[in-house]
């Protein structure tokens, strides 16, 4: 979409909803994924990241408001087939990767570290890091909370490397309208987090 925002930018609210809302379904599929594989840390990931997906589907449903209220005629725009074996290895290697560098940054230097590594690799994939702290939280190398935390901290910087790509990749209107929507669902987070974790007691820890 970002790619096509430059070939096509009459179509940039589109775009920006069609990003937004692919993005804000990864927060209720992270949910799903850790309900199968841990429930106890899926019950304290649900409300933040619930409220992130909530907020990114109405603001993509106020973005396509305003797309169509503005609307003058027919956008063509073609797409290419976005699935791919290629696709599958990378995702895959991707995955083994950050389950093995979550692993040996907790193992050699310690859970303090995992905001840094979560926010790492979250950069490249949220689910990997997502599926690593349920296996530490499982083995009990951390808390709930702190697994928890560390977990959306993921998503958001997963969230932030989206608008990265989108600036690099796409039309600068498209990066400012996805950057105020970006921006809210983060502040959001923020906001749920803090009441949602006793932050205090896992910092002074």
């Amino acid at each position: 979409f970002a790619k096509r925002s430059t070939e096509t930018p009459q179509a940039n609210r589109l775009f920006a909803m069609a990003i937004l809302l692919a993005s804000s379904v990864m927060f209720p599929r992270l949910v799903l994924e850790i309900a199968f594989v841990n429930q106890a840390l899926m019950r304290h990931i649900a409300v933040p990241l619930g409220v992130m997906g909530a907020t990114g589907f109405l603001l993509g449903y106020f973005l396509y408001r305003r797309a169509r209220d503005q609307a003058t005629g027919e956008v063509s725009v073609r797409f290419d087939n976005p699935f791919s074996l290629q696709s599958a290895i990378a995702f895959s290697l991707v995955f083994a990767v950050i389950l093995m560098v979550t692993r040996l940054a907790t193992t050699y230097l310690g859970t303090s570290w995992l905001p840094v590594v979560a926010l790492v690799s979250g950069l490249t994939d949220a689910d990997a890091i997502a599926f690593s702290i349920s296996a530490l939280q499982q083995s009990n190398l951390i808390s709930l909370d702190w697994g928890s935390f560390n977990l959306v901290l993921g998503a958001i910087s997963n969230t932030f490397m989206k608008l990265f790509l989108v600036f690099g990749l796409g039309h600068r209107v498209l990066f400012r309208q996805l950057l105020v929507s970006f921006l809210i669902i983060t502040l959001v987070a923020i906001l749920t987090m803090v009441f949602s974790y006793d932050l205090g007691a896992i910092f002074l820890k």
